[in-house]
């Protein structure tokens, strides 16, 4: 348990020092990194009159696979993205993604940060970031015109700096406006700076984790410490640690110099620490934060308190390009290419010494024949000039000069460098004939080159999805909502709403980072896609997930710049209108069909009145003919009564 700040100090140092001795062996690895990189001379013995000549193949290898992983995290593609772990939260974290990429990448100077831990990491073996929350002090001035009682009721944080009545009684006035912002911003600590516990297997369980830099006093009490603390802080010494700031200040023979103007100036070793430690007494060591210079931990100015609380993380994501397990430090690219630039520096010295030899070969001189001038004409020969002597006796002495050898030499060393690296000629489009002339064979090397190329920026997304994880964590605890735009669209971004936990995906890793692949696998699936739609078991849904990173993997776009989205609620509520109006098809559908009935309506009354008109003639033809019957069966009647009446008077009258 803690009984007052200076044991908690102690414990501070304590775990300070034994980081430090850890940190003191690294250093001295990455110094020498360092100059392999600048490829200094003097890593091989220098013989005067000799060659001098050192082959810059770690600064080859790292500006090449520094080059190829940015340009994977930087082309425009989302390398790390949230995933909701509960159902309906996928906008949530399609949100969140926005939010934390256009946090990082354009509030900040991203690209920089990204580039600053990659090279650190590949030249040093680790690269650090630390992420944490500051309050920005932020002053903008504008000119008002308005009624007096307005300006005396303005608010909090804003100054009339100037004010001036005018004739219609109105004033115009000066304002200062003075706001606090909090920023979220990302520091790349330098791995000198950086200490950590030697127990430690990963950063996030570490006993104890930390970074030191040098504050002037008015720094300090700009972050919010007691100033009259602050005057009292030792400031740190010319001769503290020259190897420490000549690793800091990135050059060798470095001089600090802590002379200032004034107090205010001079440079004070600021720690800010993370341990476990047992603050309440419980006998369970919590994480704390705590800022502390020498045995002084400093003290808020602004409660009185010390500047210790409790808190359930560290900030420090920390990236090594070739781990080693049970380790945060592992292998630099550094590590695994500056023996073969030593041996292919001391084959090209040799290559460089005998060619000077074979031009220049030595001269053997009896001192007999020797005066005053023949030792200087020797050394310092002039095409064509005479060696003086007193007599004959001089002997060139010939050297064999054969080139082939140390050319061998030279390409089975580079051979090794591209088998350690995966960095080969052909990555960089070089002749590579003598290496591999079918392209079968070219393409194999391509692949083995990629997979080692991948394999680092798998461990650089790993690192920098758990900042990303930090980043969210403290967004959700301490952001104010702010708008920024999602897939081209507006939105208000709440971060205290956003789930407590997110799944985090990257999105690099062995073969699958290649935008070329994944366009040809997503293509290969679209006819099993298309089969799978008209067979009902895939819906337009998924068919628009598709064309999304179709669009985006070719980096043309996103999917709505070419389909509508089918849960977009602007689709929905036009489909829904659409729906509600008929379809002009149908319509024309149905005119149609109600023409050809009228028609037929027509052809049958006109049937029926032609039927009719039928029957009335048939009618009055059978009444005609039914009259000539009757008239004709009138008259044979008539007729035949007629006969009889003549034939009864006849008989009388006889």
């Amino acid at each position: 348990m803690i009984k007052d700040a200076r044991d908690l100090a102690k414990i501070l140092k304590q775990e300070h020092d034994d980081a430090e001795d850890y940190s003191d062996q690294l250093l001295q690895l990455q110094r020498l990194a360092v100059r392999a990189y600048e490829a200094d001379e003097s890593l091989i013995p220098i013989k005067e009159g000799r060659s001098r000549v050192m082959l810059p193949d770690v600064q080859e290898a790292i500006d090449y696979m520094h080059a190829s992983i940015l340009r994977t995290f930087v082309s425009g593609d989302r390398t790390v993205e949230f995933e909701a772990i509960d159902d309906g939260q996928d906008d949530i974290a399609q949100q969140a993604t926005a939010a934390i990429d256009f946090n990082f990448m354009r509030k900040q100077d991203g690209y920089r940060i990204l580039s600053d831990m990659c090279q650190d990491g590949l030249l040093r073996k680790i690269g650090v970031i630390k992420t944490v929350a500051e309050d920005v002090e932020k002053v903008t001035r504008e000119t008002v015109i308005a009624n007096p009682l307005q300006i005396a009721e303005l608010g909090g944080g804003v100054e009339v700096e100037e004010i001036v009545e005018l004739p219609d009684g109105n004033v115009r006035a000066q304002l200062k406006i003075t706001k606090i912002e909090r920023c979220f911003v990302d520091y790349v600590i330098p791995p000198a700076q950086f200490r950590f516990s030697n127990r430690a297997k990963h950063e996030d369980d570490a006993d104890y984790v930390g970074d030191q830099e040098l504050k002037t006093r008015s720094e300090l009490i700009q972050m919010g410490f007691d100033p009259e603390q602050v005057s009292k802080l030792p400031k740190y010494s010319d001769f503290d640690n020259l190897e420490y700031d000549q690793q800091i200040y990135g050059r060798q023979g470095y001089q600090f110099n802590n002379s200032a103007s004034s107090p205010e100036l001079e440079q004070i070793l600021l720690h800010h620490e993370f341990a476990r430690v047992d603050v309440d007494g419980d006998g369970i060591a919590e994480r704390i934060e705590a800022f502390r210079v020498e045995n002084d931990i400093l003290i808020d100015a602004e409660t009185g308190d010390l500047a210790v609380r409790t808190v359930e993380e560290q900030p420090y994501s920390v990236f090594c390009p070739y781990p080693l397990a049970h380790t945060i430090v592992g292998y630099s690219l550094a590590d695994k290419v500056m023996d073969v630039q030593i041996q292919r520096s001391f084959v090209a010295r040799q290559l460089f010494d005998g060619m000077a030899l074979s031009n220049m070969p030595r001269m053997e001189v009896p001192e007999s024949a020797m005066t005053e001038h023949t030792m200087g004409d020797i050394l310092a020969p002039i095409p064509g000039s005479p060696i003086r002597t007193r007599g004959p006796g001089l002997r060139e002495v010939g050297q064999t000069f054969d080139a082939g050898k140390s050319l061998q030499v030279m390409e089975w060393l580079t051979g090794e460098r591209e088998t350690r690296t995966g960095i080969t000629r052909l990555n960089q489009g070089l002749d590579a004939d003598t290496l591999n002339k079918t392209a079968t064979g070219a393409a194999l090397m391509q692949a083995q080159g990629q997979q080692q190329e991948e394999y680092v920026a798998r461990n650089f997304a790993e690192a920098l999805g758990r900042l990303f994880m930090k980043k969210y964590r403290l967004m959700k605890r301490e952001a104010e909502p702010f708008i920024i735009r999602v897939d081209g669209e507006a939105q208000q971004v709440d971060p205290s709403m956003w789930p407590d936990d997110m799944n985090i995906r990257v999105r690099v890793g062995l073969g699958t980072n290649s935008k070329d692949k994944r366009l040809q696998a997503m293509f290969a699936l679209q006819p099993s896609l298309q089969a799978s739609i008209e067979a009902g078991f895939s819906g337009h849904e998924h068919g628009f997930k598709w064309m999304d990173k179709v669009a985006r993997d070719a980096g043309v776009g996103q999917g709505e710049d070419f389909m509508f989205d089918p849960q977009n609620p602007e689709f929905l509520q036009r489909q829904a209108m659409e729906s509600q109006q008929p379809d002009p098809q149908l319509m024309a559908a149905q005119a149609e069909m109600q023409a050809k009935a009228v028609e037929k309506q027509q052809d049958m009354q006109m049937r029926l009145v032609e039927m009719d008109g039928k029957m009335q003639m048939e009618e009055r033809k059978q009444e005609r003919e039914e009259r000539l019957a009757y008239d004709k069966l009138a008259v044979e009647l008539e007729t035949k009564r007629n006969v009889t009446d003549q034939r009864l008077g006849g008989s009388v009258a006889s």
